[in-house]
């Protein structure tokens, strides 16, 4: 191949087998969301979170004791990334005691519970905000209380966030990024490219000799034969 693509072999065999597999990516509260505040934006592996506290009494935070992220009630945040089909947030100690009712933008919020200790999120978007409910209802102090959604986690289903591709250092990486296949093929020789796969599929696997080929075609009808 006269061009390098930025991905590796396993790397699409993750992603295809037939048709798209998700990802999942673990985003943890103490190592990447301890700069929420209101009206910041948060860039992680891909995905941008921003918190909103809106007319709640309380802006959203980080809380170093309790090691999560705190959305009070009436505040919203909103994930934005790659194509993303599940969001399930692990609900921490404190959460567990104010656990609101969750409503998203778009997409269906799993049926809650008293008790709960995950709220999930199913649907395919690029973007969904989530606002936390007036009152503590599925909380262990019940709705006497103001609501919240306190996390230690957060787990992403989809393609992958913006800042994707593979899991590599995007810092690095100084070539061209192209979108489908057919875009791919047109580059010229030498060149250094990533390529953004959409309605792929494999069209066949071949392993020999040590070497396995697996052949490809996205949804610019264009296809590619990779060693």
């Amino acid at each position: 191949m006269n061009k390098t693509l930025r991905f590796s072999i396993f790397s699409i065999m993750m992603m295809l087998c037939g048709s798209m597999f998700a990802d999942d990516v673990t985003i943890v509260a103490e190592t990447s969301l301890t700069g929420l505040a209101d009206n910041t934006a948060i860039t992680v592996e891909g995905f941008t979170f921003k918190a909103l506290k809106n007319s709640g009494g309380s802006a959203p935070t980080y809380n170093t004791a309790g090691k999560d992220a705190r959305l009070y009630a009436k505040n919203t945040l909103t994930i934005q990334g790659g194509t993303m089909t599940k969001i399930v947030f692990n609900i921490s100690a404190q959460g567990k005691k104010r656990l609101a009712p969750i409503t998203a933008s778009t997409g269906t919020i799993a049926t809650q519970a008293a008790g709960d200790e995950t709220v999930t999120w199913t649907g395919n978007a690029s973007e969904v905000t989530f606002t936390v409910g007036e009152k503590a209802n599925y909380g262990s102090e019940g709705d006497t209380k103001a609501g919240q959604l306190d996390f230690l986690s957060v787990v992403i289903t989809g393609e992958g966030g913006s800042g994707g591709g593979g899991g590599q250092d995007d810092n690095k990486f100084t070539g061209q990024t192209v979108e489908n296949i057919a875009a791919f093929n047109a580059l010229d020789a030498d060149t250094e490219a990533r390529l953004t796969l959409k309605n792929a599929v494999v069209l066949y696997v071949n392993e020999y000799n040590n070497t396995k080929e697996i052949f490809v075609r996205d949804g610019s009808g264009a296809a590619l034969d990779i060693y």
